[in-house]
């Protein structure tokens, strides 16, 4: 297993630095000429407001997601980027969740690498194809024991300038568990103002979602979308579950204005709930010690993201 680890870790090494070898030229370079780097960044903070929990207790959350992309053009028909990501995310709980513990866990880092390719056909069809890896730990746990690899696979095709539709299916290995699901990539210009498209990343959280929206006027936009996550970390040496593993599920809609800051960023704002909510903790080899649920829990958050 560890060398299995070593292999797909130095695959995404070569294939970031393969990214970097291409996009050592002008990152703004004249139109047509291809080879140039674009990148882009999104900052996210989120507020989770508390939820009752099936046990009696009650949890809120904060998190903190970090973007960073690098995108460049092969020639030709490949396209490849290199995504870059960090979420912070601290747990705050009342009472014996799962009625275990009154705190099974509390702060979570994930690190995540990701390098898409993106290959055109004849035909206006395109091949997606993503590998990733990631280690999500809360503090102090094992970085080797929170290790998360696999990828995303979907072919799509442009029927039209104004609609792009695509299937596809995720595979990863999720800390001592796989997760398999097939997702839907559309792109549909429905009018001049009303878009309906992917909001979201596909990876180890879960698939793209769906999001309406509909611009206002140059500057403003707003929309409503939802979509499915799930987290799966490892746990530190101490508490109920020594070494174990802690998951939150959960089916986020939400409604969204933004605002355009100039040419190349955007401000967004956010108001939803958590649907479905659903908090495990296993031991350190995947075996069950609780399942405690959450039926809704509302949350705002906020996004700044650009390119250069």
């Amino acid at each position: 297993m560890r060398a299995l680890r070593l292999a797909i870790a130095l695959f995404l090494f070569c294939s970031s630095l393969l990214l970097a070898d291409a996009g050592s030229v002008s990152a703004q370079p004249p139109r047509g000429e291809g080879y140039g780097v674009e990148f882009e960044f999104a900052v996210a903070p989120v507020y989770q407001f508390e939820a009752d929990l099936d046990s009696g207790a009650d949890f809120s959350a904060t998190r903190t997601f970090f973007r960073f992309d690098a995108s460049t053009s092969l020639g030709g028909s490949f396209d490849i980027k290199l995504g870059l990501a960090y979420d912070l995310t601290g747990y705050h709980f009342s009472g014996s969740a799962f009625s275990l513990a009154a705190d099974p866990w509390d702060t979570i880092h994930t690190l995540g690498l990701s390098v898409p390719i993106i290959y055109k056909l004849r035909g206006d069809w395109k091949i997606f194809i993503s590998p990733s890896i990631e280690y999500a730990r809360e503090s102090d746990a094992d970085w080797g024991d929170s290790f998360t690899y696999g990828g995303a696979v979907s072919a799509s095709h442009f029927v039209s300038r104004t609609f792009m539709i695509g299937v596809g299916a995720g595979v990863f290995r999720k800390i001592e568990t796989t997760a398999v699901f097939p997702f839907l990539m559309i792109y549909w210009k429905i009018s001049d103002r009303l878009t309906l498209s992917n909001p979201l990343r596909v990876g180890p959280a879960g698939p793209a979602g769906l999001a309406l929206s509909y611009t206002i006027d140059d500057d403003w936009e707003a929309g409503v979308g939802g979509a499915y996550r799930s987290f799966r970390f490892r746990l530190d040496d101490r508490g109920v579950a020594p070494n174990g593993i802690g998951e939150d599920e959960f089916a986020p809609l939400w409604g969204r204005l933004s605002r355009k800051l100039g040419k190349r960023s955007e401000l967004s704002l956010y108001a939803g709930a958590l649907l479905a909510g659903k908090l495990k903790i296993n031991n350190e080899d995947g075996g069950e010690l609780g399942v405690d649920r959450y039926n809704s829990a509302a949350f705002v958050a906020a996004t700044l993201s650009g390119e250069f």
